[in-house]
């Protein structure tokens, strides 16, 4: 679809265009684009699949080719910018230039740039993978991260959010599993040694570079790292819907990765269980019936 002189993906501009303020984020990337390319000495060569943000593939300028990444300014935008600049010399792609004002994000093209999920690797091998990107994250000293933000921060948010989103989807989850969920948030705390945790790893936003794997769309903040297990639990997306395989294939990911990384596996599952429920209700409030579904399994399945 077209969007303020750009031919932007699809679902991009239905999520996008539910609010006013969507509306006018889109309307003026015309614009924003233009305005940089001028500064940073870039044309656009292509747009990108993505459903949260604008990806376009520039060329020119001292890098030669990149990637520009465009989101609405905000939290999550700064989350991002913040979280990739603490990550550098990590497995994540060269950080150009960045416009916390505008949030664009100019980054180094990761090539051939294949995502873990149309990698054709078997399960367990993709599992390994995500250790291995995980390690190298969690190695980045936490002083790097600007204006951290406490994941124990977020979660003590949460309960009432969920509890009035299953109010209005009672059908979503039974109250039992509610009561887990809102249990294990209101009691999620901070560790003594935190760590910069990616918040969204999974299968697809593990992309290839030359020769090794390496994580995009950070939306950093501190905390346990058994956290940052939730995103590749419930992926890759669909990929399976019945809730004993997922509940099989998620026992394997959290045995292999508490063996690999250290982690309590208990801890993982219990926060995993937690944000997936999280983000059912969140899409049975926004009419996006058939992931809320499928996240409201992921949840039963870690019950």
């Amino acid at each position: 679809m077209t969007a303020a002189g750009l031919r932007l993906p699809d679902g991009l501009v239905r999520g996008t265009s539910r609010t006013a303020a969507g509306r006018a984020w889109l309307d003026s990337l015309h614009g924003v684009v233009h305005r940089l390319a001028r500064r940073w000495e870039f044309r656009v060569t292509g747009v990108l699949d993505s459903r949260y943000g604008a990806v376009l593939t520039v060329r020119g300028g001292p890098t030669g080719r990149a990637v520009l990444k465009l989101s609405p300014p905000g939290a999550e935008a700064l989350a991002e910018a913040f979280g990739l600049a603490a990550y550098q010399g990590a497995a994540v792609p060269a950080l150009y230039e960045r416009d916390d004002a505008l949030g664009a994000l100019l980054v180094q093209e990761l090539r051939p740039g294949t995502p873990l999920a149309e990698s054709g690797l078997t399960d367990e091998q993709a599992t390994e993978a995500v250790a291995d990107v995980l390690d190298s994250l969690w190695s980045v000293p936490v002083a790097r991260l600007e204006r951290p933000r406490r994941l124990a921060e977020y979660t003590a948010t949460r309960p009432a959010v969920l509890h009035a989103r299953w109010t209005a989807a009672p059908g979503l989850a039974p109250e039992a599993l509610l009561g887990a969920a809102l249990r294990i948030l209101e009691e999620w705390d901070d560790p003594p040694a935190p760590v910069i945790l990616h918040n969204d790893l999974h299968h697809h936003n593990v992309l290839s570079s030359g020769g090794r794997w390496a994580a995009v769309d950070p939306k950093c903040s501190l905390g346990h790292r058994e956290a940052d297990l939730a995103p590749m639990l419930r992926n890759p997306w669909r990929a399976v819907e019945d809730v004993a395989e997922l509940r099989a294939r998620n026992r394997r990911r959290l045995r292999s990765l508490g063996a690999a990384l250290g982690l309590d596996q208990d801890r993982a599952r219990r926060y995993a269980l937690a944000n997936s429920l999280d983000l059912a209700l969140w899409s049975a409030s926004i009419g996006a019936t058939d992931d809320a579904g499928y996240l409201a399994a992921v949840a039963r399945s870690l019950w």
